[in-house]
């Protein structure tokens, strides 16, 4: 049931295993209000993470991520994925 707060991890699993349809829409239309409060938040990390790893010589945020995770860019990554789903 979404009686009292619950956290979006919490909504979406009542979402995706509940029985009962009105819970199901109760939280779905809960899962609706928390877009619009963290939209201008998250549009400036992605902002800011982006300008730091160009700084760092990077394409983008991602790029830099796959690149300390992986050792290489992420044009190598879908390359193989590419290659992968090519055959």
């Amino acid at each position: 049931s979404v009686d009292g707060p619950k956290s979006a991890p919490q909504l979406r699993t009542l979402l995706r295993t509940s029985a009962d349809e009105n819970t199901r829409e109760r939280a779905w239309k809960e899962l609706r209000k928390v877009g619009p409060c963290i939209a201008d938040g998250l549009c400036a990390l992605v902002k800011r993470r982006n300008a730091m790893a160009r700084a760092l010589g990077f394409e983008d945020f991602y790029d830099y991520k796959v690149s300390k995770t992986e050792g290489f860019g992420k044009k190598k990554l879908f390359g193989m994925l590419d290659a992968l789903r090519d055959g």
